[in-house]
């Protein structure tokens, strides 16, 4: 035995249960550490998927409205076409406007009427069947009434709230990222203050160092518990 061996103070007991406090404190720090960096990672490409989904829906209700506004510009237009045909046809005899209309495809508004987009053609009938040449309580248009309905117009609402679902879900994922890097300071905070305090010779510095590094590693730990994880 050297001398030195045999003047090295040999360490109490609060000491070594403070070394081995630290020393576990170490491992459960850099190993959570990681993992709330992977979760970070993991909820940021959450929020990337939902952000890209968002995005093409939206574009997809774009295109859909534009479809939707299209089709009625072209539903109007025939409409109109097909009223100043049908005011023609009554004034010349070939339509009876006391009668429900029919169209005959003989006359200029009955060519017109059969050739309307199948998506009108519920509405229109339904509104000739008011007889609204002759009615003044009639609705002023087949599009007041609910049988006028766009399938594209119907897909653009779809899409839209599909876009705002997706919308909504990164937004949940970017908090919840930003959450994790939170705890990942935190346990970072623990895994360098347990890292000083297992170089601490003085017992009473050691505690102290020890006791931050252990109270922000379990703050880190509670709010761990209460938050969603992805894999």
């Amino acid at each position: 035995m050297t001398e030195a061996q045999a003047t090295e103070p040999t360490p109490s007991r609060p000491q070594r249960l403070l070394e081995a406090s630290a020393t576990l404190l170490l491992a459960l720090a850099a190993i959570l550490t990681a993992w709330c960096a992977f979760q970070s990672a993991k909820w940021n490409g959450v929020q990337g998927d939902s952000s890209r989904l968002a995005a093409a829906a939206g574009t997809a209700a774009a295109r859909a409205t534009t479809i939707a506004s299209a089709q009625q510009t072209v539903d109007v237009g025939s409409f109109l076409q097909w009223l100043q045909a049908v005011r023609n046809d009554a004034d010349a005899g070939r339509v009876d406007p006391n009668s429900p209309y029919v169209a005959d495809p003989a006359t200029l508004s009955g060519f017109i009427a059969t050739r309307f987009r199948s998506e009108f053609k519920p509405a229109f009938d339904g509104w000739t069947r008011t007889r609204p040449l002759v009615n003044p309580s009639a609705p002023a248009t087949p599009f007041d009434l609910p049988a006028y309905s766009l399938a594209a117009e119907e897909s653009a609402q779809d899409y839209t709230s599909q876009a705002q679902e997706e919308f909504g879900k990164a937004q949940v994922a970017s908090s919840r990222a930003e959450s994790y890097v939170l705890l990942t300071v935190l346990f970072a905070i623990a895994l360098v203050l347990a890292n000083i305090g297992n170089k601490v010779s003085r017992t009473g510095q050691k505690t102290v160092v020890l006791g931050v590094a252990m109270a922000s590693f379990m703050t880190a730990v509670i709010l761990l518990a209460t938050y969603p994880i992805t894999l």
